[in-house]
């Protein structure tokens, strides 16, 4: 009779264990024929706060919803990707760099730092490896269709650096928010919903939300970059900014660009003409790809019908 109670325990056990496991995962999205559970949410919302605890300060609501946004951003990519390969995969000599470049922007000193750091967020690091993977492959994808289409003036950029050659020069630690306007918004309302949202939360956390760009996960960060590096058009709009302000917005291939200059630093020697010829046009051609990447993902997706369940 014991015996028998204790097996109807163990039964009962596994029963409410699975129910309780389906009620807590339910499909909230579908994405084509792609499904997204509640579960995939949970851990979207782990993955980006784990990238960029700032992401905290927003709320959670609205940190759910940026996650629901980066899993359909990840689920269209994916399925575009696969239409040109069999495997989401690349080689690991490739994948390591990559992987590295995180963990030193996490100002980590070594891949266990990173492995410990994703296991204290429940993140499984074969998961994060896929998000890493999808991102170069993408890139790859849009650098194969777009990268005859980049535009890039070598013998301007020598001009420009000859007539600029001197000891000193200036380098602007830049973020973005890059935004579009889609066929039921307007571009004021747009733009004022935007700027309240960074008086409310600032612009980093406002980038997360409403960025456009791969940046986004970063809070719109794109580090340092050269006066030389950046368009003519571009340098004006900063120029009229000071120190932790941001630019009306540019127009850009595929939307807008608001930058906010964070910091500005002199950097006090002389050019190397050549080096830097090949460092401006790399900084341009990454502009354009990132560019080019938006107009991609805006036709991708009007392939996809978007439900929430």
């Amino acid at each position: 009779m014991i015996r028998l109670l204790i097996i109807l325990l163990i039964i009962l056990n596994i029963f409410v264990s699975n129910n309780t496991q389906a009620l807590q995962n339910q499909i909230i999205l579908k994405v084509g024929n792609e499904i997204i559970t509640s579960l995939d949410i949970q851990e979207e919302y782990r993955y980006l706060i784990s990238l960029n605890r700032e992401l905290e300060n927003i709320g959670e609501e609205q940190i759910i919803q940026i996650a629901k946004n980066s899993l359909i951003r990840e689920k269209i990519k994916r399925k575009e990707i696969l239409n040109y390969v069999e495997k989401i995969e690349i080689e690991k000599k490739f994948l390591d760099p990559l992987v590295k470049n995180v963990y030193l922007r996490l100002n980590m000193k070594s891949l266990d730092e990173l492995k410990a750091h994703l296991k204290n967020y429940n993140i499984d690091f074969n998961n994060f490896k896929e998000k890493i993977i999808i991102e170069a492959l993408w890139n790859d994808l849009v650098f194969s269709k777009y990268s005859s289409k980049v535009q890039i003036d070598l013998n301007k950029i020598r001009k420009d650096i000859q007539k600029n050659n001197r000891e000193k020069i200036k380098n602007y630690n830049l973020s973005e928010i890059v935004f579009d306007i889609k066929e039921n918004e307007n571009y004021e309302n747009k733009l004022s919903i935007i700027k309240n949202e960074i008086d409310k939360i600032g612009f980093e956390n406002a980038a997360v939300k409403y960025s456009i760009s791969d940046s986004a996960k970063a809070s719109g960060n794109l580090g340092w970059i050269k006066e030389t590096s950046v368009s003519d058009t571009i340098l004006k709009e900063i120029s009229k900014i000071k120190t932790n302000e941001y630019t009306n917005p540019v127009t850009i291939p595929g939307g807008f660009i608001i930058l906010k200059l964070k910091d500005i630093k002199i950097e006090e020697k002389k050019i190397d003409i050549e080096k830097e010829i090949e460092t401006i046009a790399n900084a341009k051609r990454n502009e354009q790809l990132n560019q080019f990447s938006n107009i991609y993902y805006k036709k991708v997706e009007k392939e996809f019908i978007i439900n929430e369940l």
